[in-house]
């Protein structure tokens, strides 16, 4: 289960989008979305989330964005995601590994089956220690 890559929050033109950061903000912790976009058609903020606390990237007025679309559209793009998901899942399998090695270590030192070890436990061994118990 991977957080949301971006929420997007759209304001009416004649709001001015500084009220209304605090809308996206609690959006942002409540799902724990890693990037925002707050606009009002004129004035773009994309926002990090960082542990919980929102950070401001980056704010461009309209015109500003049209002259630098191509960061724009990097920072958000479908490429972007998919990498970030992608690495996330491999820290995340790098991490469930290590957890499982630490685990079957343990149950190895305690004398017990070695039921996370693959291919290492017999149906002979399994049968010997429920009869024990």
């Amino acid at each position: 289960i991977t957080p949301p890559y971006l929420i997007i929050e759209v304001k009416a033109p004649s709001k001015k989008i500084a009220h209304s950061v605090w809308q996206i903000n609690t959006y942002m912790r409540r799902t724990n979305a890693v990037l925002g976009l707050l606009t009002n058609g004129y004035d773009f903020r994309i926002l990090y989330n960082y542990d919980g606390k929102i950070t401001t990237i980056i704010e461009y007025s309209q015109t500003t964005l049209i002259q630098k679309y191509h960061l724009f559209k990097k920072i958000l793009s479908r490429k972007t995601y998919l990498q970030f998901t992608s690495t996330l899942y491999r820290n995340q399998q790098y991490i469930r590994l290590q957890f499982l090695n630490l685990i079957s270590k343990t149950v190895e030192q305690e004398n017990m089956l070695g039921l996370f070890n693959r291919g290492k436990s017999s149906s002979t061994q399994i049968q010997q220690t429920s009869e024990e118990i």
